[in-house]
């Protein structure tokens, strides 16, 4: 006969779970960013403000399987797509731009920083778009990384014959 001991633990390990890893309970943004650790916390928070200092952009808490709950940001200069994503992963927090092939193509490698085009070029393909991401380990990474996100749209409003204000407000 199994003990009841071993079944309460491990129904107590489920409640336990960290609020961005809890897909059943939409966290709110102050349980997301509270577990981070003294190192990471700083540059999420950068980067967070850089994408809210935005003119128009949106951030929703939403669940991003693999990422698990995940700060998502979105823009009107990008209707159905998605600007960035920052992953509030306590142990490795990311910054994620989805690249279309097309767009990469058009961005000047000589501005790119090696982390910033390692990223870019090592980045997981899905029809037509690199899943680019970055471990948050400076601002300056953020900053490098959101300009290549107001780039994007920039060139792909150049493609689209639309002036690109919300690029150049970005950056």
């Amino acid at each position: 006969m199994k003990s009841s001991g071993a079944s309460k633990a491990k129904s107590t390990t489920r409640l336990f779970r960290p609020a961005w890893a809890n897909r059943f309970a939409t966290p709110s943004l102050m349980a997301l960013l509270h577990p981070l650790k003294a190192a990471h916390a700083p540059h999420i928070r950068h980067a967070r403000a850089k994408l809210l200092s935005i003119q128009g952009m949106q951030e929703v808490v939403a669940w991003q399987g693999v990422w698990r709950w995940t700060l998502v940001y979105t823009h009107p200069s990008l209707p159905n797509q998605v600007w960035a994503f920052l992953v509030p992963d306590p142990s490795r927090p990311l910054l994620a731009v989805p690249v279309a092939e097309a767009v990469l193509s058009s961005l000047p490698p000589k501005h790119l920083t090696r982390a910033v085009r390692d990223g870019l070029v090592l980045a997981p393909v899905v029809a037509g778009v690199r899943w680019a991401t970055w471990e948050l380990t400076s601002n300056t990474l953020a900053e490098n990384v959101l300009a290549i996100a107001a780039s994007r749209v920039a060139i792909m409003n150049v493609h689209q014959g639309r002036p690109a204000t919300a690029a150049r407000r970005a950056s």
